[in-house]
C-alpha cells in the first residue's frame, strides 16, 4: 500500500514539474482593464531620462515625443512604452495622440523622413496636396539617380497632424530593402539634394558662376544600407 502511493506521489511532482516548466497561460501581468496590452507606459518631462529608461528595460520599447496640452508651444513629454500598447492607446484616444513623435535613437538605422509645415493663416493661397507632391517627386528621382532604387508616392507614408493654424505632414519613405545607417545620413541627403538644386539653377542661370558650397554641408549624398 505505501509502494502505491509513494509511486502516486512521485507520478504527482512529475506533473507539477511539468506544469512549471509549460505553464498552460502566460505569467500574469497587472494592468488596469481586462482588454488593455499589459506593457510598460511611463512618462518623463526630459528625453534623456526616457532614454535612459528605455535602454534599462527588459522589453522591447521606444520613446515618443508628445506635445503638452495647453502648454506653451514646442513643450513635449516623452513617453515610453511598446508599439503594441501605442497603437492600442492611439486607437482609443487619436486626439490625444496625434502629435506623437517617436524618438531616433543616435546610431540607429532609419528611414528617410521629411516634415513640412507652414502656417495657415499667412499662406491661404497654398496647396497643401502640391506641397506635398512634388519633394515626393523630387526625391524618388533622385533616389533612382543617386542609388538606383525606384520608389514613388506608394512607397511613402503620409501622415497628417495638421491643425487649424498649421499645415502638417510627415514622410516616412518606405524604401524597398535599403534603409539609411543614422539619422545623421538621413540630414545629409537633404542638404545634398539642397546643395544639388542651388547648383542646377546658379549654373542655368550664368555658366561662369561658381557653384556654391554651404559651409560644413555634406557635397556627396549619404550612402545607404542594402538588407
Amino acid at each position: 500500500m505505501s509502494f502505491i502511493k509513494g509511486d502516486r506521489l512521485k507520478k504527482v511532482e512529475l506533473l507539477a514539474q511539468t506544469f512549471q516548466s509549460n505553464p498552460l497561460t502566460t505569467r500574469y501581468k497587472p494592468r488596469l482593464w481586462p482588454c488593455e496590452p499589459s506593457s510598460v507606459w511611463k512618462l518623463f518631462p526630459r528625453q534623456s531620462m526616457a532614454m535612459s529608461f528605455a535602454q534599462s528595460c527588459k522589453e522591447t520599447v521606444h520613446v515618443f515625443a508628445l506635445e503638452k496640452e495647453k502648454a506653451s508651444l514646442g513643450q513635449r513629454i516623452f513617453l515610453v512604452t511598446s508599439y503594441s500598447e501605442l497603437w492600442h492607446y492611439y486607437k482609443t484616444y487619436p486626439q490625444s495622440l496625434m502629435h506623437c513623435y517617436e524618438v531616433i535613437p543616435e546610431g540607429a538605422v532609419c528611414k528617410l523622413y521629411f516634415d513640412l509645415e507652414f502656417h495657415k493663416p499667412s499662406n491661404r493661397g497654398a496647396d497643401g496636396k502640391s506641397i506635398v507632391l512634388l519633394p515626393i517627386k523630387y526625391v524618388c528621382e533622385k533616389l533612382m539617380d543617386i542609388y538606383g532604387i525606384e520608389c514613388s508616392e506608394k512607397n511613402v507614408l503620409n501622415l497628417d497632424s495638421s491643425t487649424e493654424d498649421k499645415f502638417s505632414r510627415h514622410l516616412i519613405f518606405i524604401l524597398p530593402n535599403a534603409a539609411f545607417k543614422d539619422n545623421i545620413h538621413v540630414d545629409a541627403l537633404p542638404r545634398f539634394l539642397s546643395l544639388s538644386s542651388v547648383n542646377h539653377h546658379v549654373a542655368s542661370a550664368s555658366a561662369a558662376q561658381p557653384s556654391i558650397d554651404a559651409g560644413g554641408s555634406s557635397t556627396s549624398p549619404a550612402p545607404l544600407d542594402h538588407s
